[in-house]
């Protein structure tokens, strides 16, 4: 009989073990899922805040445009020092945020949207600054810029439409939520024509 309780000792030894291995196993396995999902939440809230910083960053970029173009329109003079301080540093940050978004996107699952067609738009927002630029310094030195300045604010708020629209379906997407402008202030029919 001894030998038999040191049998029953030895297998309730071992199921113990078992039990605390598949039990401490199943512990790291919930750790690891609530680690993912605390991961996504913070993706998602990475992702929201660089689509936020991106949607302030186009609006002050046009915002900008718009103010020179009104400065150029009722006759007051632009400086053109000014302009080159300012518009870098808008250019920039609505540059970074953009860039940022894909990786944070990414983890949230949350993809930045491509329009094929479409050129990047940090690279229609240089090129809108750029012909900016060029016809303040023609206009500097008494010649006429390339196009009536109301153009140039056209093509500035075309971009801003297109990317301020992106964010928001991105910001849609994120939160699970539908931002009532988008569907009322951004109908195909209020789209800004150049």
């Amino acid at each position: 009989m001894a030998d038999m309780s040191g049998v029953y000792a030895l297998i309730s030894g071992l199921g113990g073990a078992g039990i605390g291995v598949l039990g401490g196993g199943l512990l790291q396995r919930a750790k690891r899922q609530q680690d993912a999902v605390e991961m996504e939440a913070l993706a998602k809230r990475l992702a929201l805040e660089i689509a936020t910083t991106a949607r302030i960053c186009v609006q002050a970029w046009g915002s900008a445009v718009e103010r020179v173009v009104q400065d150029l329109e009722t006759g007051r003079p632009v400086d053109v020092d000014r302009f080159d301080d300012e518009f870098p540093s808008l250019q920039r940050e609505l540059t970074e945020a953009i860039y940022r978004f894909p990786a944070a996107g990414a983890a949230a699952h949350v993809p930045w949207p491509v329009v094929p067609a479409e050129r990047p738009f940090v690279d229609r927002v240089a090129e809108a600054t750029g012909l900016l630029r060029s016809d303040l310094l023609s206009m500097s030195e008494g010649i006429p810029g390339s196009c009536p300045p109301r153009d140039r604010l056209l093509m500035a708020e075309q971009i801003r439409w297109d990317i301020d629209f992106q964010l928001i379906l991105v910001t849609e997407q994120i939160t699970g939520r539908e931002i009532p402008p988008a569907t009322q202030l951004f109908s195909a029919e209020d789209r800004p024509q150049i």
